[in-house]
């Protein structure tokens, strides 16, 4: 075997002493004393082997060579780790990760015929592993560099292993334009972005690092991170309409420099970074432009950049060691299967197996802010709109977020007699977000005390809930903003109602109706309540109750509606009040009072009934003669 001006040869002689006795060998360089007295057994045996012989020097040689290596690796990998040599051709196994497994170990062997040592790694194919293989043979200053670089990629693997069946995309470059002096521009050079797929422009950057105990030990800081879409990495847009064009910020697929530069994301083949120098980033000018023609000409400009809107980082402890995240102990000691009460205390002996490749932790942070981005934008948005809650909870066994709001505004237009009585009779507003089926966002009021009894058996109990659902689309935060407006609409369209139910109550306990001196007893002799759900009033009234009319209030129209219609046995196929409901509608809305609206629709039943059983159809006229 030779390597670069190392020779290593074999002599096979006559003892020159007494050439009577066996054959001797010779070893140059000469060998340990007991590995030649293992390799000269094939020469003394009583079949002469010489192919046996070179096998066996050729084995030693590499175990020599390769246990130099070791020596020299153990200045990088410290003296604690293990790095064994086995096998025939001797292998030399180099763990770069802890805990690492057999296939992500750096194998090293030496090729029998060249002698030229020969790296690779099971389980992947690194882009780097050739120039490792070049710097093992030849030159050595570089082989630390990128064993860190191998270490770092296969880092980067485990993470997109981790992550493959989670909603998510990852990637180690972005064109992302990073303020200068922003804390986004200091992230290492070996960064990993995981993009939510579930939610637009959000990201979990993952920020690797070697850690300074443990050379084995990667230290992973997490960051979450929104961006805007940019069309041109500039300054500040808004500085080009004086004239002049701004200077090209900073952008990079990764961490960008102060100054301005790039820094790659990764070396030796991890990922080329996506840089673009600021001699080349095009500019904008507005000269000649007035205002309105330069905002026509930036939002027709190409969005092919991402400018940091928000970044910030997570505090993992909190993450992993939050509520519902407590690690059931009997599951894990018992291979996922509860541990029986008065089992043994080998069961808890038992450590439990984990895989290598899997990293809990980035799968917990990035489900946890896969889970709670849509309610910490909902939190956000109710600051915003003054709306008292008590933030981001859980429900109770971590079935589901809710975000409990302490009070509703009182809505527009709104009496203070009832809002102070709608708020009082509020027991408690919850908004949910349902992933079963459609995603949807789910908005729940409790409201007890109700003003009318219904003869609905699922509108008696003490408690009363009332459920909207929202559409969640893609949960950003102009949707979110859209769902917020949409339950303040709900809100105020109960509080409408919630109103003139009052004054009707009131006027039912009292029996004082307008224009009607009957009292209670005769009053619900004429109408039925046969339906309240807070967002509609249904009563029934005429004939067997048959005929009911709907009312309801219309936030598009700021106004009441009334529905007319029938149910059961009538005497007619359809509500005599249909023909008039706009007239009655119109009237409503203008005294805003049931008791007048009972009146009316009591005294117009029969002669209205009377005109639908006339015939619609016209008929020719006939004279009676006799």
């Amino acid at each position: 075997m030779s390597k670069e001006r190392h020779t290593y040869q074999l002599n096979i002689h006559v003892d020159p002493v007494d050439p009577g006795k066996p054959l001797r060998v010779a070893h140059n360089p000469m060998l340990p004393h007991k590995d030649a007295l293992w390799a000269d057994q094939a020469i003394k045996s009583e079949f002469l082997s010489v192919e046996k012989l070179l096998i066996q020097t050729i084995h030693i040689r590499t175990k020599q060579r390769l246990s130099d290596l070791r020596d020299r690796l153990k200045s990088f990998l410290g003296s604690s780790i293990e790095c064994p040599i086995q096998g025939s051709p001797a292998v030399l196994q180099v763990p770069l990760l802890q805990p690492c497994m057999q296939s992500e170990n750096l194998l090293v062997t030496v090729d029998t015929h060249t002698g030229y040592f020969l790296a690779f790694v099971p389980q992947y194919n690194p882009p780097m592993i050739g120039d490792i293989q070049e710097a093992l043979n030849k030159d050595t200053s570089k082989l630390d560099s990128l064993l860190i670089d191998l270490k770092f990629w296969m880092t980067v693997k485990r993470c997109e292993k981790t992550l493959q069946h989670l909603p998510v995309l990852t990637t180690t470059t972005i064109p992302l334009v990073v303020p200068r002096g922003h804390i986004a521009s200091k992230l290492g050079p070996h960064t990993l972005y995981v993009k939510l797929c579930k939610h637009q422009n959000h990201y979990v950057v993952v920020d690797l690092k070697e850690s300074p105990g443990d050379p084995l030990e990667i230290v992973q800081t997490y960051y979450l991170m929104t961006v805007k879409p940019q069309a041109l990495p500039d300054e500040d847009m808004t500085a080009l309409g004086g004239g002049a064009a701004a200077p090209a910020g900073s952008v990079t697929g990764g961490a960008a420099t102060p100054s301005g530069a790039s820094t790659p994301l990764s070396q030796s083949g991890c990922g080329a970074a996506s840089s673009v120098p600021s001699s080349t980033v095009p500019t904008a000018t507005t000269v000649g432009r007035t205002s309105e023609e330069a905002t026509a000409m930036e939002a027709e400009l190409p969005k092919a950049f991402l400018r940091v809107a928000n970044f910030l980082q997570l505090d993992t402890f909190a993450i992993v060691h939050g509520p519902c995240t407590k690690i059931d102990l009997s599951l894990l000691s018992t291979g996922g299967k509860r541990k029986l009460v008065g089992a043994s205390n080998e069961t808890l002996a038992k450590q439990p197996r984990y895989a290598g490749y899997f990293i809990s932790e980035l799968a917990h942070v990035v489900a946890f802010c896969d889970d709670r981005i849509p309610f910490c934008t909902l939190t956000v948005e109710l600051n915003k709109r003054n709306i008292c809650h008590q933030g981001m909870q859980i429900e109770a066994n971590g079935t589901n977020f809710l975000v409990k709001i302490v009070q509703m505004p009182a809505g527009e237009d709104w009496e203070k007699e009832t809002a102070a009585a709608l708020q009082a009779a509020t027991l408690s507003c919850t908004l949910r977000l349902q992933v079963k089926g459609i995603k949807a966002w789910q908005a729940e009021f409790v409201f007890c005390s109700c003003p009318l009894p219904s003869q609905s058996p699922k509108e008696r109990g003490p408690r009363r809930p009332v459920c909207f659902m929202y559409d969640f689309a893609a949960g950003t935060t102009t949707q979110v903003a859209s769902m917020v407006e949409e339950m303040l609409q709900d809100w105020n369209t109960i509080g409408h109602l919630y109103g003139v139910v009052l004054r009707f109550a009131e006027a039912l306990r009292l029996g004082n109706l307008l224009l009607l001196s009957d009292q209670h007893n005769s009053l619900m002799s004429v109408v039925d309540i046969k339906s309240f759900t807070y967002k509609k009033l249904v009563l029934g009234y005429g004939m067997n109750k048959a005929s009911t009319v709907t009312i309801y209030w219309r936030h598009s129209e700021k106004r009441f509606h009334l529905a007319f219609g029938v149910v059961g046995h009538t005497a007619s196929a359809s509500n005599p009040h249909t023909v008039v409901a706009p007239q009655l509608q119109h009237e409503f809305n203008q005294h805003r009072s049931i008791a007048t609206l009972v009146e009316v629709l009591r005294d117009t039943y029969a002669p209205l009934l009377s005109l639908t059983k006339l015939p619609s159809a016209p008929q020719l006229g006939v004279i009676n003669s006799g």
